[in-house]
């Protein structure tokens, strides 16, 4: 997700699905080059396939949550990423997917 001059992006564990917690993990920030990359990861460590795209608004983001209204061809609505004590994330759909 584009923030400003870079790209934000959480792996999901699974689908996005409305109404279903699902572990999620960040990932490091890239540059806006990457927006529409797919492709081998270096270091022989996996292929980078888009899932989803459309547009993003960021409505809130601390250091341990982020509030999203997805508008994307897949999924549509208000989405939320938060930390948990633990470290780890899950992300929470609140409208259900196209």
């Amino acid at each position: 997700m584009e923030t400003g001059s870079v790209l934000r992006a959480w792996r999901l564990s699974e689908e996005p699905a409305a109404q279903r917690v699902i572990v999620a993990e960040r990932n490091v920030e890239h540059r806006l080059m990457y927006l529409d990359y797919e492709g081998p990861v270096s270091g022989d460590r996996g292929v980078v396939r888009r899932w989803d795209q459309g547009e993003c608004q960021w409505l809130l983001e601390t250091a341990e949550r982020v509030e999203l209204e997805l508008r994307g061809r897949k999924l549509q609505g208000r989405a939320s990423l938060w930390q948990k004590p633990d470290s780890s994330w899950c992300f929470h759909l609140k409208d259900s997917p196209r």
